[in-house]
């Protein structure tokens, strides 16, 4: 992993690659991308290096010197309308060749700390709605506008363009109204709402079930398996979730008890450390069970009964609301569309 320059807070960086893009942008807006690298410090950095991280500092100093040679204060909103998912590396790899909407967001929250330490994933469901939640986990800074709308846009247009159809969310941004917000109305069809508690993408749970047109099991499985590796390698993989999802997969815990004991924790500690990374046991260990199941219907050698028992649910009646939950599919319908 090539980590770009220095910053002073060591867990602020993000993908180089949206460095590149930015400069693109930019070039398009008749700012030569040569005088912007310059005047951001970065003209001697190989920034479309595979896996280049860059410093949050440094793209602050790009967005600030972007926003003054452009004369435009809206970057964000360009650079989300734009964004692809193979801009995501291994990770949107895997997401663009999951079966379902649902697979893709679980792979996301799962291995977004592989792309970034500024914000984490969290999806939940409830009353027929999924939110997706964009947590900032240190301070944004004065590029904060630009990377939320990036983001969040970003998803919504990369959700749109991997199931071929035209999706019906909305965004929440946790941040002020931007004077320039009033030029796109038209664009965002009134989507988009600022001032609220939390960033999030909140769309209907039957999303979750929509099939992508990219979908490809084998490759799926070798993105992710990089993923993997990948988060191993990361200084997040010492995180409490990282542990306890190493914990889960080996099958060696249950409760929030059991997991504070194995990993030297009070239950409290634990708790408080994983609502520092924006979830919580709870949320993890449905998450586990949902990827677990999955993984199990997808081999098609148990019976829907056998597969509930095995992720801990002796009523198959429970294991059916749950995956559907989870998936916006009944076991059964998940598992014909992934064979």
């Amino acid at each position: 992993m090539v980590t770009v320059g220095q910053t002073a807070d060591p867990r602020g960086y993000l993908p180089a690659i949206h460095a590149v893009h930015l400069l693109d942008l930019c070039e398009s807006l008749s700012v030569p991308r040569t005088r912007l690298a310059q005047l951001a410090g970065l003209q001697d950095v190989d920034l479309a290096a595979p896996g280049a991280r860059i410093p949050l500092a440094s793209v602050q100093r790009l967005v600030e010197h972007a926003r003054s040679e452009t004369r435009e204060p809206a970057l964000g909103y360009f650079m989300g309308e734009q964004m692809r998912v193979t801009v995501h590396g291994y990770l949107g790899l895997a997401a663009m060749t999951a079966s379902t909407v649902g697979e893709a967001l679980e792979l996301a929250v799962r291995y977004a700390p592989t792309r970034t330490d500024t914000i984490a994933l969290r999806l939940t469901t409830s009353n027929g709605q999924c939110t997706l939640t964009i947590d900032e986990l240190i301070d944004l800074g004065s590029v904060r506008d630009v990377l939320l709308l990036a983001l969040s846009i970003g998803l919504y247009r990369i959700g749109e363009a991997l199931t071929g159809r035209t999706l019906d969310g909305h965004l929440r941004l946790a941040i002020p109204e931007p004077d320039y917000a009033r030029r796109f109305e038209a664009l965002s069809a009134g989507r988009i709402a600022f001032g609220a508690a939390t960033n999030a993408l909140l769309f209907d749970a039957a999303d979750l079930a929509l099939p992508l047109t990219m979908a490809d099991p084998y490759a799926a499985r070798l993105a992710s398996d990089q993923c993997e590796e990948q988060l191993r390698s990361t200084p997040e993989a010492s995180s409490p979730v990282v542990s306890l999802r190493r914990l889960f997969d080996a099958g060696d815990v249950s409760t929030a008890g059991d997991a504070a004991s194995a990993m030297g924790l009070s239950e409290r500690t634990l708790k408080r450390r994983l609502s520092e990374h924006g979830t919580t046991f709870s949320n993890e260990l449905q998450q586990h069970r949902y990827r677990q199941a999955a993984a199990l219907l997808r081999e098609g050698r148990l019976t829907i009964s056998e597969v509930g028992a095995r992720v801990g649910y002796a009523d198959t009646a429970n294991f059916v609301r749950a995956f559907r939950r989870w998936s916006g599919k009944t076991p059964a319908a998940f598992a014909r569309s992934v064979r």
